[in-house]
C-alpha cells in the first residue's frame, strides 16, 4: 500500500514538473507567431486596423490612404530599428520613440481637430489596456512586463 501510494506522488509530482515545463514553452512561441507575420497577414491587419479608424473617426478616403501610407512607413522603420539594435535595448527605446513622435506629427496632419481629439483619446485608452495586460501578466508570473 505504501509502494503505491509512493508510485502515485513520483507520478503526480513528475506530471506536474513536465505540465509546468510545456506551459513554460507555449509563451515565446506566441510572441514569435506575433512578430513574424507574412506581408499578406500585415496587409490585413492594416486594413482592420483602417476600417476601425475609419469608423471610429470619421475618416474620408484620401485620409484612409495616406493614414495606411504613414502607418507602413513606421512599421518599417520599427522593423529595421529591432534589427539594427537588437542588442541594445535602450537605444532601440529611444529610436522606437522618435519613430513614433514622427508617426504621431504625420498623423496630425492627416486629421482635422476633432478627429485628432478622438485620436488621442483612443491612443490613451489603448495604452490603458495595454497596461492592465501587462500588470496583469507580471501577476501570473508570466513575464516582467515587457514585449509588445
Amino acid at each position: 500500500m505504501n509502494r503505491n501510494l509512493l508510485k502515485l506522488t513520483l507520478l503526480l509530482l513528475l506530471g506536474v514538473f513536465f505540465a509546468n515545463d510545456l506551459l513554460a514553452q507555449e509563451e515565446p512561441r506566441r510572441r514569435r507567431r506575433r512578430g513574424n507575420l507574412t506581408p499578406e497577414q500585415r496587409e490585413a491587419r492594416l486594413d482592420k486596423m483602417m476600417a476601425r479608424m475609419k469608423d471610429s473617426l470619421d475618416l474620408e478616403g484620401t485620409q484612409v490612404t495616406k493614414l495606411k501610407a504613414l502607418n507602413r512607413k513606421m512599421w518599417k522603420k520599427m522593423g529595421a530599428a529591432r534589427q539594427e539594435y537588437a542588442d541594445d535595448r535602450q537605444m532601440m527605446r529611444e529610436e522606437m520613440m522618435d519613430i513614433r513622435i514622427k508617426y504621431q506629427k504625420g498623423v496630425k496632419k492627416v486629421l482635422n481637430k476633432t478627429q485628432w481629439k478622438k485620436f488621442k483619446k483612443m491612443e490613451a485608452a489603448r495604452r490603458k489596456r495595454r497596461m492592465n495586460r501587462r500588470r496583469q501578466r507580471g501577476n501570473r508570473g508570466e513575464g516582467n512586463g515587457g514585449g509588445e
